[in-house]
């Protein structure tokens, strides 16, 4: 292209020559014989049709070697190195190295290239490092305060198997049913890869399995527990207060619900309604009547404490009385804002 415009001019030139020469011999003086006017007319048409094909067969050849020469010491050196940088794009960041005839501008391009691919290289190489030390450092903070948290759980054991007070006892139990709340959280978080969510499910269940475990065979029959599998992507901060409210409501069942019951039964659900997570926690036992006002005026501190949770969540918590025999607690909150676009829970058959 460039070529082709640098001998525009030349061309216009050769011609304007062609085409002097032409009118030239077309205006001979008249003193000239008919043949011979004819003859230069002739002539000098002839002369302008070859002084144009030269022109253009010039301008023609020298357009071939510019672009044999851009190709043999342009674009040919060029394409390697426009691969390897796609290569650096695409995440390869030691791609191989051009091979063949190249140019020194070329070289100094392609040295270029490839200390950018090292620096970005070296560059992911230091962000990983410092990845790997923070989830390592996150992990051993999760793990010593889980280990914190089980030492401050066996201290309470040691000092409980010191009362002789029922109620004092029942109270040292609810102190430990939280502790161990908070301890299981940490080693679900400790056991994860991602930070910024909790196995809700996994977690539930472990905390349910676990408070069952306290309950013992002295307490009465086994309590049969349905955790339904919940997919609920939250993080800490949404499941601390959610495991604290289960544990309130699972620990109340144990202690009053199945004074006489011979086929206990807890079931944990959630679902989603609208905006809303509704998690409800049911049992069979023997419920309450209107004429147990404790829950309305007056609370104990575990049902203090759940309200509290469940404003702290922006949600509420209700204590109701199922039709069919029982006690349901129902906790209703909004779906974390950064996942209100998801589907944050699934309801599958129980285990």
């Amino acid at each position: 292209m460039v070529l082709a415009f640098a001998l525009v001019p030349a061309v216009a030139l050769a011609t304007a020559d062609a085409w002097q020469k032409f009118i030239l011999a077309s205006s001979m003086p008249g003193s000239v014989s008919t043949s011979s006017v004819h003859a230069a007319f002739d002539g000098a048409r002839l002369g302008l049709w070859t002084d144009i094909g030269m022109i253009l067969l010039s301008s023609l050849i020298g357009l071939g070697a510019l672009w044999i020469a851009a190709e043999r010491w342009c674009l040919r050196p060029l394409r390697p190195i426009q691969a390897a940088a796609a290569a650096i794009a695409r995440g390869n960041l030691t791609p191989p190295r051009p091979s063949g005839p190249t140019t020194p501008e070329m070289d100094t391009l392609a040295r270029d290239v490839f200390a950018l691919g090292a620096a970005i290289s070296q560059r992911e190489v230091d962000l990983r490092a410092s990845l790997d030390q923070r989830e390592h450092m996150l992990r051993e903070i999760h793990h010593r305060v889980k280990n914190n948290l089980q030492m401050i759980l066996s201290l309470l054991n040691l000092q409980a198997d010191k009362i002789r007070s029922p109620r004092i006892l029942r109270l040292f139990g609810a102190a430990q049913n939280r502790v161990l709340a908070l301890s299981i959280l940490h080693q679900h978080l400790y056991e994860r890869s991602d930070w910024s969510s909790v196995d809700f499910q996994a977690y539930i269940s472990d905390l349910v399995d676990h408070l069952s475990a306290r309950r013992g065979k002295r307490d009465g029959p086994a309590v049969r527990r349905s955790v339904q599998r919940l997919v609920i992507p939250v993080g800490p901060d949404t499941a601390i207060p959610i495991g604290l409210i289960v544990t309130e409501a699972v620990s109340n069942a144990f202690d009053h619900a199945f004074p006489d019951s011979t086929t206990p039964e807890i079931r944990i659900a959630a679902a989603e309604v609208s905006d809303n997570i509704v998690v409800t926690i049911d049992d069979n036992g023997v419920g309450f009547d209107d004429s147990q006002t404790a829950l309305k005026e007056g609370p104990g501190l575990g049902i203090t404490l759940m309200r509290g949770l469940a404003a702290q969540l922006g949600g509420s918590v209700e204590i109701l009385r199922i039709a069919e025999g029982g006690t349901r607690v129902r906790l209703r909150f909004r779906k974390p804002p950064a996942a209100a676009d998801d589907t944050l829970v699934k309801m599958v058959p129980p285990r």
